[in-house]
């Protein structure tokens, strides 16, 4: 009932909506409701793989990879086929689960919880783009590819980005985050972002 309601919200937005389920959707009710809506504007990226949009094309991986946290019958993955669209627009990966890299995976506790996986095709395939969500609590954090910070709306040639979680969490950095969104922004090769905070 709460992901009908959510898709039914989304599908009124006048814009295509990609939807990437993590390890807590629970296959069943996540088709269920995308059937029950039935919006051509609403994306379902559950299958994961690539697909084209302007000026970027996405690698998509969905679920989580670690098979003892998601609700049963959730989204987990073992492993992923990674291909890229022939094209010259650059390359960001869209994943659930963060890599093991660049502070983007840290819990609250300081442990390192992401996909080496994850990590590895970044290195391997040289992806210099990549959102990545799960961790809530490292949200707000965006690096480059030596894993510096990149501060909101500075342009950059290399970006990964933990965009927060839209509902109230405690992030590692001692802020209290009221619910969060990012926004971001493609020009040639370069890619730059800023954070909207719920009221």
């Amino acid at each position: 009932d709460e992901m009908k309601a959510v898709f039914s919200a989304l599908a009124y937005a006048d814009v295509p909506v990609y939807i990437l389920p993590g390890n807590h959707e629970v296959k069943r009710d996540y088709y269920t409701a995308f059937t029950a809506i039935g919006s051509s504007q609403l994306i379902d990226l559950s299958a994961g793989g690539s697909f084209d949009f302007p000026n970027v094309d996405f690698f998509v991986v969905p679920g989580y990879y670690r098979k003892n946290f998601p609700a049963e019958d959730g989204f987990v993955y073992s492993s992923f086929s990674f291909s890229k669209i022939n094209s010259s627009d650059p390359l960001l990966l869209l994943s659930h689960g963060p890599p093991t890299e660049y502070d983007l995976d840290r819990t609250l506790e300081g442990t390192s919880v992401g996909d080496p996986g994850i990590a590895h095709l970044i290195r391997s395939s040289g992806i210099s783009f990549g959102f990545f969500g799960h961790i809530h609590e490292a949200g707000g954090i965006a690096v480059d590819c030596s894993g510096e910070r990149v501060p909101e709306d500075t342009w950059s040639s290399c970006l990964f980005l933990n965009p927060v979680s839209v509902v109230p969490w405690q992030l590692t950095s001692g802020i209290e985050n009221p619910g969060s969104a990012a926004v971001v922004d493609f020009e040639g090769n370069k890619m730059k972002y800023s954070v909207i905070v719920r009221d």
